[in-house]
């Protein structure tokens, strides 16, 4: 979860500084499989992260929706309007 959401947060900014975003909250996580099933197959695969740019407004960021998709296709996880506040940034050499 927290690597689906970091994908999400990835942008760099006018100044070619990476900044750093700390998921705060979501309207809605969707699950589309069984997360108690520890013996699940998809979740071994590779799984597709795509979504929507974010989108900055001062220090948060606005972010989904974003689907994590597995090899065949299927969504399997889905935020909608995360939110995303600055916490750092990180100077590009």
């Amino acid at each position: 979860m927290d690597a689906f959401w970091r994908f999400g947060t990835v942008r760099e900014d006018d100044g070619g500084r990476l900044p750093v975003y700390v998921p705060e909250r979501c309207d809605r996580m969707k699950v589309f499989f069984d997360y108690s099933d520890a013996g699940a197959e998809m979740l071994r695969s590779s799984i597709t992260f795509h979504g929507a740019n974010p989108r900055p407004e001062g220090d948060v960021l606005h972010v989904g929706p974003i689907d994590a998709v597995d090899a065949n296709g299927r969504t399997l996880l889905r935020v909608e309007g995360g939110l995303c506040r600055k916490f750092g940034e990180i100077e590009k050499n």
